[in-house]
Protein backbone atom coordinates (compact mmCIF):
# COMPACT_ATOMS: atom_id res chain seq x y z
CA UNK A 1 0.00 0.00 0.00
CA UNK A 2 2.88 2.15 1.19
CA UNK A 3 4.50 1.38 -2.28
CA UNK A 4 1.85 3.38 -4.48
CA UNK A 5 1.04 5.65 -1.84
CA UNK A 6 -2.46 4.50 -0.80
CA UNK A 7 -3.09 4.82 3.34
CA UNK A 8 -4.06 2.13 5.31
CA UNK A 9 -7.92 2.89 5.50
CA UNK A 10 -8.10 3.11 1.77
CA UNK A 11 -10.38 0.55 0.48
CA UNK A 12 -8.58 -1.36 -2.22
CA UNK A 13 -10.89 -3.13 -5.40
CA UNK A 14 -8.04 -4.74 -7.19
CA UNK A 15 -8.46 -5.79 -11.34
CA UNK A 16 -5.83 -7.68 -13.00
CA UNK A 17 -5.74 -8.93 -16.63
CA UNK A 18 -3.31 -10.00 -19.00
CA UNK A 19 -3.90 -6.82 -21.60
CA UNK A 20 -5.09 -5.01 -19.05
CA UNK A 21 -8.37 -3.10 -19.96
CA UNK A 22 -7.89 -4.34 -23.49
CA UNK A 23 -9.47 -7.46 -23.35
CA UNK A 24 -13.21 -7.19 -23.68
CA UNK A 25 -13.85 -11.00 -22.29
CA UNK A 26 -12.05 -9.99 -18.98
CA UNK A 27 -15.44 -7.71 -18.81
CA UNK A 28 -13.64 -4.79 -17.82
CA UNK A 29 -16.72 -2.37 -19.72
CA UNK A 30 -18.76 -3.77 -17.17
CA UNK A 31 -16.19 -3.27 -14.56
CA UNK A 32 -16.28 0.28 -15.18
CA UNK A 33 -20.05 0.67 -15.43
CA UNK A 34 -20.66 -0.79 -11.78
CA UNK A 35 -18.01 1.41 -10.47
CA UNK A 36 -19.84 4.50 -12.01
CA UNK A 37 -23.09 3.15 -10.27
CA UNK A 38 -20.71 2.73 -7.24
CA UNK A 39 -19.60 5.93 -7.50
CA UNK A 40 -22.85 7.75 -7.76
CA UNK A 41 -23.99 5.75 -4.31
CA UNK A 42 -21.35 6.58 -2.15
CA UNK A 43 -20.61 10.24 -0.06
CA UNK A 44 -17.91 11.89 -0.23
CA UNK A 45 -15.67 10.43 2.25
CA UNK A 46 -16.36 6.88 0.70
CA UNK A 47 -15.00 8.11 -2.77
CA UNK A 48 -11.72 9.44 -1.64
CA UNK A 49 -11.67 5.80 0.69
CA UNK A 50 -11.98 3.93 -2.71
CA UNK A 51 -9.11 3.00 -4.63
CA UNK A 52 -8.48 0.94 -7.86
CA UNK A 53 -5.64 -0.81 -8.46
CA UNK A 54 -4.50 -2.20 -12.14
CA UNK A 55 -2.34 -4.52 -13.52
CA UNK A 56 -1.55 -6.68 -16.65
CA UNK A 57 -1.67 -3.60 -19.20
CA UNK A 58 1.39 -1.65 -20.39
CA UNK A 59 -0.37 1.29 -18.82
CA UNK A 60 1.06 2.72 -15.45
CA UNK A 61 1.11 5.36 -12.88
CA UNK A 62 -1.77 7.07 -11.35
CA UNK A 63 -5.09 7.93 -13.16
CA UNK A 64 -8.72 8.70 -12.24
CA UNK A 65 -11.02 5.45 -13.32
CA UNK A 66 -15.10 6.00 -12.64
CA UNK A 67 -14.39 8.74 -10.99
CA UNK A 68 -12.21 7.11 -8.17
CA UNK A 69 -8.02 7.25 -8.04
CA UNK A 70 -6.76 4.38 -9.46
CA UNK A 71 -3.38 3.39 -9.68
CA UNK A 72 -1.64 0.99 -12.70
CA UNK A 73 1.04 -1.42 -12.41
CA UNK A 74 1.94 -2.69 -15.73
CA UNK A 75 1.95 -6.35 -16.75
CA UNK A 76 4.02 -7.80 -13.64
CA UNK A 77 5.89 -11.20 -14.05
CA UNK A 78 7.54 -11.81 -10.31
CA UNK A 79 4.87 -14.28 -8.73
CA UNK A 80 6.38 -12.66 -5.26
CA UNK A 81 5.70 -8.94 -6.68
CA UNK A 82 2.00 -10.70 -7.89
CA UNK A 83 1.50 -11.77 -3.96
CA UNK A 84 2.10 -8.46 -2.98
CA UNK A 85 -0.49 -6.71 -4.75
CA UNK A 86 -3.24 -9.29 -4.25
CA UNK A 87 -2.76 -9.11 -0.30
CA UNK A 88 -2.08 -4.95 -0.30
CA UNK A 89 -5.72 -5.15 -2.15
CA UNK A 90 -9.10 -5.72 0.02
CA UNK A 91 -11.54 -7.10 -2.50
CA UNK A 92 -9.97 -8.27 -6.09
CA UNK A 93 -12.80 -8.17 -8.78
CA UNK A 94 -13.22 -10.64 -11.35
CA UNK A 95 -15.39 -9.00 -14.12
CA UNK A 96 -14.93 -11.55 -16.55
CA UNK A 97 -17.86 -13.10 -19.27
CA UNK A 98 -16.30 -16.52 -19.41
CA UNK A 99 -12.87 -18.16 -17.58
CA UNK A 100 -12.14 -21.72 -18.22
CA UNK A 101 -10.93 -21.88 -14.61
CA UNK A 102 -10.31 -18.15 -12.94
CA UNK A 103 -6.51 -17.75 -12.45
CA UNK A 104 -6.33 -14.36 -11.01
CA UNK A 105 -9.59 -15.08 -8.52
CA UNK A 106 -7.51 -18.12 -7.30
CA UNK A 107 -4.39 -16.01 -6.91
CA UNK A 108 -6.26 -13.60 -5.25
CA UNK A 109 -7.79 -15.97 -3.00
CA UNK A 110 -4.83 -17.58 -2.44
CA UNK A 111 -3.35 -14.71 -0.67
CA UNK A 112 -6.30 -14.60 1.27
CA UNK A 113 -8.24 -12.06 -0.46
CA UNK A 114 -12.06 -12.45 -0.84
CA UNK A 115 -13.42 -11.99 -4.65
CA UNK A 116 -16.33 -10.70 -6.41
CA UNK A 117 -16.92 -12.06 -9.57
CA UNK A 118 -19.87 -12.97 -11.77
CA UNK A 119 -21.21 -16.40 -11.01
CA UNK A 120 -20.57 -17.80 -14.19
CA UNK A 121 -17.96 -20.31 -15.86
CA UNK A 122 -14.78 -21.52 -14.22
CA UNK A 123 -15.45 -18.94 -11.77
CA UNK A 124 -18.07 -20.78 -10.27
CA UNK A 125 -15.09 -23.19 -8.77
CA UNK A 126 -13.42 -21.06 -7.23
CA UNK A 127 -15.75 -17.96 -5.87
CA UNK A 128 -18.23 -19.02 -3.82
CA UNK A 129 -21.30 -16.66 -2.88
CA UNK A 130 -20.63 -15.62 0.95
CA UNK A 131 -17.99 -17.99 1.59
CA UNK A 132 -14.73 -17.11 -0.69
CA UNK A 133 -16.37 -13.88 -1.69
CA UNK A 134 -19.50 -12.45 -3.33
CA UNK A 135 -20.77 -13.60 -6.61
CA UNK A 136 -22.94 -11.67 -8.92
CA UNK A 137 -26.03 -12.28 -11.32
CA UNK A 138 -24.12 -12.95 -14.31
CA UNK A 139 -23.06 -10.01 -16.75
CA UNK A 140 -25.62 -7.63 -14.34
CA UNK A 141 -23.82 -4.12 -13.83
CA UNK A 142 -26.07 -3.10 -10.94
CA UNK A 143 -25.61 -6.71 -9.73
CA UNK A 144 -21.67 -5.92 -9.94
CA UNK A 145 -21.90 -2.98 -8.44
CA UNK A 146 -24.42 -4.30 -4.87
CA UNK A 147 -21.85 -6.64 -4.63
CA UNK A 148 -18.81 -3.93 -4.43
CA UNK A 149 -21.01 -1.63 -2.03
CA UNK A 150 -21.98 -5.09 -0.08
CA UNK A 151 -17.73 -5.84 0.46
CA UNK A 152 -17.18 -2.77 1.04
CA UNK A 153 -19.77 -2.26 3.74
CA UNK A 154 -18.45 -5.90 5.11
CA UNK A 155 -16.90 -5.93 8.15
CA UNK A 156 -12.80 -5.97 8.19
CA UNK A 157 -13.74 -9.35 10.72
CA UNK A 158 -16.28 -10.73 8.11
CA UNK A 159 -13.89 -10.25 5.07
CA UNK A 160 -11.21 -11.97 6.72
CA UNK A 161 -13.38 -14.79 7.31
CA UNK A 162 -14.08 -14.71 3.40
CA UNK A 163 -10.46 -14.27 3.05
CA UNK A 164 -9.58 -17.41 5.50
CA UNK A 165 -12.27 -19.52 3.62
CA UNK A 166 -10.97 -18.57 0.39
CA UNK A 167 -7.40 -19.80 0.75
CA UNK A 168 -8.75 -22.72 2.40
CA UNK A 169 -10.67 -23.64 -1.06
CA UNK A 170 -7.67 -22.84 -3.07
CA UNK A 171 -5.12 -24.98 -1.14
CA UNK A 172 -7.77 -27.56 -0.65
CA UNK A 173 -9.03 -28.38 -4.46
CA UNK A 174 -6.99 -26.34 -6.73
CA UNK A 175 -3.31 -26.29 -5.36
CA UNK A 176 -1.00 -27.78 -7.45
CA UNK A 177 -0.24 -30.95 -5.36
CA UNK A 178 -4.03 -31.74 -5.28
CA UNK A 179 -4.24 -31.49 -9.20
CA UNK A 180 -1.14 -33.66 -9.94
CA UNK A 181 -2.64 -35.94 -7.89
CA UNK A 182 -5.70 -35.91 -9.98
CA UNK A 183 -3.29 -35.82 -13.24
CA UNK A 184 -1.78 -38.81 -11.59
CA UNK A 185 -5.39 -40.90 -11.43
CA UNK A 186 -5.79 -39.71 -15.00
CA UNK A 187 -2.98 -41.23 -16.22
CA UNK A 188 -3.31 -44.49 -14.29
CA UNK A 189 -6.48 -45.21 -16.12
CA UNK A 190 -5.06 -44.24 -19.32
CA UNK A 191 -2.32 -47.20 -18.45
CA UNK A 192 -5.03 -49.62 -17.53
CA UNK A 193 -7.26 -49.09 -20.35
CA UNK A 194 -4.84 -49.38 -23.03
CA UNK A 195 -3.39 -52.47 -21.04
CA UNK A 196 -6.89 -54.14 -21.20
Amino acid sequence: RSGVGFSDDAFIFCFGAVGGKQSHLKGVQLLEKALDILHQTLDKESIKRVKILMFGGKQQGTDVYAGFEAYYLGYISNPIDLAKVYSSANCVVVPSLVESFGQVAAEGLACETPVVSFKCSGLQDIVIDEVTGLCAQPFSVDSLADKLKLMLETSISDRKHLAKNGREHVVNFVSYPVVAEQYQVIINDAISLKEK
